[in-house]
């Protein structure tokens, strides 16, 4: 007897809905008692975070969000969930929405105004930025971060408003206190280029290439400005060499523009050769400048050069003895090198100078592990992560050490705390970190 295909009917449609949507559950039940899972650990331990975290990648997050706001609704804990998730990818359309959907998202969450404010300054929606800083300060009337932050917004567009927020800082002895005072000194005095400096040294590079730009629209022959927007374009992912040219063929001494044009060739086009080429030109117009005998050290070192390196960081230190920066970078080069030709003197040196320096304490440390002197390597670690828990590098190499003690937990805990720094600071360590926690089968 041949079968006849039924047509399905509603209530059908619904069984077959509601298997799905077991087998589903059983598929993320199974993801999260997996044994081969990595350990994720959370500070938050409802139940929700423990299921959350646990299945540990992005895409299965997204996945067991939308299934619980599929079967229970969504709900205000539940789109906050996913605003996270989405602001971590930097899906912004969708968040965006999202927010506008449901105020009660951040109407009362500063830490997410203000990584949402920060995603919008990267984005270049300084509008939308502005907007949520404001929103902060309602919530926080005294959140120093927002009244810096929307003193930069305004800069340079409209220098009184700045002020304003930058007087709200006076009191404050925190670094952004001590910033905001420099800046507002450079607005008093309506000094541009000092303002542009000042900026590049804090990193604030989206309003630095505004004060530059408004400096050359009322100076267009100020070589400086031009020069400085270069390296402030470079270090946004711009291309700073065309700035680079029209400063060297205005500035009556080329060395500074040779000197920036080094770095340019160096990081930006990782042209080494001609960055050497650039550097030893403005070590011959300025033989007393340090900064240019510090970028060729760095630059044959780069190159494996290590004998020119070693003679130029000397340079650098015979003209700037006391530039703990100098130092760092020696001893760095020094404990870094290969096992065979790492010297523990040129540290040891530094160290008579800067007794109670970290960085320096790091590479100490780092060489004795290196040499396999792995008790005197503890001693010297242990000290620099008392002095500087919050440097990636210290962290990393205090794991390493502890790790070869057999101390895991002490390892883990230093390769994790490294490894956090990746937001604020991301650099080798954090990714060395990150590799380290993996193969410990912390992180996936």
């Amino acid at each position: 007897m041949r079968l006849q295909r039924q047509p399905l009917t509603i209530h059908s449609c619904l069984l077959l809905r509601i298997i799905s949507l077991c087998l589903v559950g059983i598929w993320l039940i199974w993801v999260v008692l997996s044994p081969t899972e990595p350990i994720f650990t959370s500070t938050d331990t409802s139940d929700f975070h423990q299921i959350y975290n646990a299945v540990n990648t992005a895409a299965n997050q997204e996945v067991y969000i939308l299934q619980q706001a599929n079967i229970a609704g969504w709900t205000s804990s539940l789109r906050r969930e996913y605003a996270y998730l989405l602001a971590q990818q930097n899906n912004y359309r969708p968040l965006l929405a999202l927010f506008n959907s449901d105020i009660s998202l951040i109407e009362s969450d500063e830490p997410f105004l203000k990584m949402l404010a920060y995603q919008q300054m990267k984005q270049g929606n300084l509008a939308q930025a502005r907007h949520l800083w404001e929103q902060l300060l309602q919530l926080a009337p005294n959140d120093e971060e927002a009244f810096y932050q929307l003193a930069l917004l305004a800069i340079p567009d409209d220098i009184t408003q700045a002020m304003n927020y930058l007087v709200s800082l006076n009191e404050s002895s925190s670094e952004l206190g001590m910033q905001a005072d420099q800046l507002l000194v450079a607005l008093q005095q309506n000094d541009l280029l000092t303002l542009g400096l000042l900026l590049s040294e804090f990193e604030e590079w989206q309003t630095a290439q505004r004060v530059l730009t408004a400096l050359i629209s009322v100076e267009p022959m100020h070589w400086q400005a031009y020069l400085y927007r270069s390296y402030v374009r470079d270090q946004q992912g711009e291309n700073g060499l065309s700035d680079l040219e029209i400063a060297l063929g205005l500035a009556d001494n080329p060395a500074l523009p040779l000197y920036f044009l080094g770095i340019h060739w160096r990081t930006i086009d990782e042209n080494l050769e001609a960055a050497v080429a650039a550097f030893e030109l403005a070590a011959k117009l300025d033989p007393q400048n340090a900064s240019i005998a510090i970028e060729l050290a760095i630059t044959y070192q780069e190159m494996g050069h290590d004998d020119l390196a070693a003679t130029w960081y000397d340079a650098a230190l015979r003209l700037e003895p006391h530039k703990v920066e100098w130092h760092r970078l020696r001893a760095a080069f020094y404990a870094e090198r290969d096992v065979e030709v790492v010297d523990i003197r040129p540290i040891e040196q530094s160290l008579v100078l800067f007794p109670n320096d970290a960085h320096l304490l790091t590479s100490l440390g780092y060489a004795y592990y290196q040499l396999g002197d792995y008790v005197m390597a503890r001693t010297y670690l242990v000290q620099a992560v008392e002095l500087d828990p919050n440097s990636a590098r210290t962290q990393y190499y205090y794991a390493v050490a502890m790790e070869q003690f057999g101390d895991l937990s002490a390892a883990i805990g230093g390769y994790w705390a490294a490894y956090e720094l990746r937001v604020s600071s991301p650099n080798t360590y954090t990714i060395l970190a990150e590799r380290a926690l993996q193969r410990l089968r912390v992180l996936s």
